[in-house]
């Protein structure tokens, strides 16, 4: 019965994803963090499954609706934050680490190796100057992205306590 809680929390990350439409100042205001690291936490090699699932099915729709202009074709939405995501759906088998602990980790974690991405792309110089520029740039995301894992965070365990607590009722 837990198999339908994680499909619940797949389909309202990759809905949510839809946030940044509504404007640059959402941009990193994504719940696949937090998915990923639910799903870790919850259902360990099936929340491996949901997580790439929940990413490549919402970049399917947004590379191809969003930002088809930068695409030469179709784009099947795999890239390096599918892996991004898995180490952070990995995280969640630290169970001995507090949500807090959790959530701060995963956020800085992905903000530090997908702007390493970024920054070995053609958008900067490859030496110093180039990279300092490139985290300087991404400062402004990372709120967006701690912000967006507290909330989608407390949503998804919080929807996991309150049905266990009531398929499990205290007698």
């Amino acid at each position: 019965m837990k198999n339908w809680m994680l499909v619940l929390v797949v389909v309202v990350a990759i809905a949510s994803r839809f946030i940044i439409t509504a404007g640059p100042a959402w941009a990193n205001f994504s719940p696949l963090g937090a998915l990923a690291l639910y799903a870790g936490y919850h259902h360990f090699w099936k929340g491996w499954i949901a997580t790439a699932v929940g990413v490549v099915l919402s970049n399917i729709v947004i590379n191809n609706v969003l930002y088809s202009q930068y695409y030469d074709g179709f784009s099947w939405g795999i890239d390096a934050n599918v892996i991004l995501f898995l180490i952070i759906s990995v995280m969640g088998q630290f169970k001995s680490e507090s949500a807090f602990t959790l959530n701060i980790a995963s956020s800085l974690i992905f903000f530090v190796l997908s702007n390493i991405l970024v920054w070995a792309g053609t958008m900067y110089t490859h030496d110093a100057k180039g990279f300092i520029e490139c985290y300087t740039a991404a400062l402004p995301f990372l709120g967006n992205t701690l912000l967006s894992q507290f909330v989608f965070g407390g949503m998804f365990f919080g929807f996991h306590k309150v049905y266990i607590s009531n398929a499990h009722p205290v007698m």
